[in-house]
């Protein structure tokens, strides 16, 4: 429920994103890709979106799903909904990660991407 509504949510901020900005994202990822999906990420997630090693990380301080479940599972939102956003504007395949939650006792939830399998390269 949760994941499918982040997905819902990603799919809107690429759709109100302008043409301009989602050609130039396709065009060079590197380049503008990652911007597009940095602004879409903080404007609808609230989620701070970076790449260490070149493979994505995003940070949610204050996410108001620690409020609506306690236990953590709507982070499923944020997850999903970055994912999502990684996909469509930057073609990313592949998963984030939850390794830090508010709901375990982290100050924030942070995501990492998961490295590529050398296998399926």
């Amino acid at each position: 429920m949760f994941a499918d509504a982040g997905r819902r949510a990603a799919r809107r901020a690429v759709k109100r994103m302008s043409g301009v900005s989602r050609f130039a994202a396709h065009s060079a990822p590197r380049l503008f890709g990652h911007a597009a999906a940095r602004r879409a990420a903080r404007a609808v997630l609230g989620a701070e979106l970076g790449r260490e090693q070149r493979l994505p990380v995003a940070h949610v301080t204050d996410p108001i799903a620690i409020q609506a479940t306690p236990d953590g599972t709507a982070c499923g939102f944020y997850g999903a909904g970055l994912v999502e956003l990684l996909r469509l504007i930057v073609g990313y395949e592949g998963a984030m990660v939850h390794v830090a939650c508010r709901a375990r006792g982290g100050s924030r939830c942070e995501w990492r991407a998961s490295a590529p399998d050398p296998r399926h390269q």
